[in-house]
Formats: structure tokens, C-alpha cells, sequence
């Protein structure tokens, strides 16, 4: 993704006034939303100014995007991809692997939801499921399966077997240095009884 002017923050206090502008231009119940703040990601222009919002309810292992809201609707293109990358990073990060929406832009498809059946509708948790029934699921691939991240588990693995192989190695050292200071021993104590035998018998004659 290339650079972007915009950034996406967890909603905060500061951000209510605009929020609620956001909301009511929308046509969303912002006394409803504004209970519901901490569920927000906010796209922030450089200048500070709210530019768009969409809310994250979690539960469980479920996620709910919703309520997704921009002051100009020209730049949602551009504005959605930051907000998906976010809200992914965010759900890992939750433990969630089943993201539902019922957003209606195109955009929620193109990157992968899909809609589904009244029947796989009844896998949603159940306060979700009284709400207008055209439903978009994606399911979230653990992070230990992306590429980046197998990468990392796989760097990793190699540099703790090479620090085991390393231990082992001088733990190898250490070894052979005693078995060599033992057979050292063992043939100066030889040779030591050796010279003592044959003083002795020099000695006996």
C-alpha cells in the first residue's frame, strides 16, 4: 500500500464532537453510537480532522463491522483499504476469526467477504441475529499460516537450533578437553608405575 496522508486511530474522547457530526450527517443514531465509542476506528486527515469512522463490536471470536460513515464519500476508495488492513490487524489481535458485516458498498467483497445462507446466517451470536438478515462473512486466516509470519516462526526456529547446535558443540569442546586431561592422566599414572616397577627391580638385584 502506498503512502497516505490519512491516519486510522482507536476513537477517542477528542474525537466525539466529530464523531457526532459524522453520525448525524449519516443518518446514524449518534446518542446510540456515541455508548459504543470504543468500538471506533477513526481516519484522521493530517490537520486532525475526522474524515471517516467505522465501528468493531467483538464478541468472542466474532467481529461486527459496522456503522461505516465518511464526511466525503470521494474519498472512500481510498480511505476503505487503510480501514480493512487496520480492522484485520485488530481482530488477530482479539483472537477473532469470524468477521461478519452488513455494510452494502462492493468494496467488502472485493476483499473477500462473502454473503451467506439463512442456515450458516445461525452461526452468528444470537443478540446479532434479530438485525436485517443480508449478512457478509470472512473468515479471518490465523496469522501463523501469512507468509510474513511463517517466515519469522521459520528464522526463528533456525536460530534456536543453531544456538542448540552451538551449545552442543561446545559442550562436545568441553568433553573431549576432559576425556583428553583423563587419558593424560591415566598414562602419566602409568608411566609413573612403570619407572616405580622398574626402580624396584633395579633396587632388588
Amino acid at each position: 500500500m502506498g503512502e497516505t496522508p490519512y491516519k486510522i486511530l482507536r476513537a477517542t474522547i477528542e474525537h466525539l464532537p466529530q464523531l457526532k457530526v459524522l453520525w448525524v450527517a449519516n443518518e446514524f443514531p449518534a446518542w446510540d453510537l456515541e455508548k459504543k465509542l470504543t468500538e471506533f476506528l477513526v481516519v484522521e486527515s493530517p490537520e486532525g480532522l475526522v474524515q471517516g469512522a467505522i465501528g468493531l463490536e467483538i464478541f468472542n471470536n466474532h467481529a461486527r463491522i459496522h456503522s461505516e460513515a465518511f464526511f466525503d464519500q470521494t474519498l472512500a476508495e481510498e480511505i476503505r483499504p487503510l480501514l480493512w488492513e487496520r480492522i484485520l490487524k485488530l481482530a488477530r489481535a482479539s483472537g477473532v476469526t469470524q468477521l461478519w458485516t452488513q455494510e452494502q458498498s462492493p468494496f467488502w467483497e472485493k476483499v473477500g467477504m462473502r454473503k451467506v445462507s439463512p442456515k450458516e446466517v445461525q452461526a452468528l451470536p444470537s443478540h446479532w441475529r434479530c438485525t436485517y438478515p443480508r449478512w457478509l462473512h470472512y473468515k479471518i486466516v490465523p496469522e501463523a499460516l501469512l507468509p510474513e509470519e511463517l517466515e519469522k516462526q521459520i528464522t526463528t526456529l533456525i536460530e534456536r537450533e543453531r544456538n542448540q547446535l552451538q551449545k552442543a558443540v561446545k559442550l562436545a569442546n568441553i568433553a573431549k578437553t576432559i576425556t583428553l586431561i583423563l587419558v593424560t592422566i591415566f598414562f602419566a599414572t602409568c608411566l609413573l608405575l612403570f619407572l616405580r616397577f622398574l626402580v624396584n627391580s633395579v633396587s632388588s638385584r
